[in-house]
């Protein structure tokens, strides 16, 4: 099977497009939704004077590495990525921690 010039600049796009969009579904939002939801009510209750939880503002925070949030590296049988543990000692942060912690 032959192609033209034209049309082979179209398969291969049409190729990297597919894996394009495959990467970033298996990028996007792996991370329990409950979590996330958890994660940004115990930012919004904490002062944080320095910034150091600056990035939790974007991304998912176990592919984006937010700061002091520890995953576990596999996904479980829901299918998400689960936060293992919180390391926020040391980042000048005050106030309570949110309720939904729990």
């Amino acid at each position: 099977m032959f192609l033209s010039e034209g049309h082979k600049h179209q398969v291969v796009f049409s190729l990297w497009f597919c894996f394009y969009l495959v990467l970033i579904a298996a990028q996007d939002n792996i991370t329990d939704p409950t979590e996330v939801e958890a994660l940004k009510a115990i930012k919004e209750r904490l002062i944080d004077p320095n910034g150091n939880l600056s990035n939790w503002i974007r991304g998912d925070p176990c592919t984006s590495r937010w700061t002091g949030v520890l995953c576990f590296n596999e996904t479980l049988i829901d299918g998400y990525l689960h936060v293992q543990e919180l390391q926020l000692m040391n980042l000048s942060l005050s106030e309570n921690l949110a309720p939904e912690i729990g």
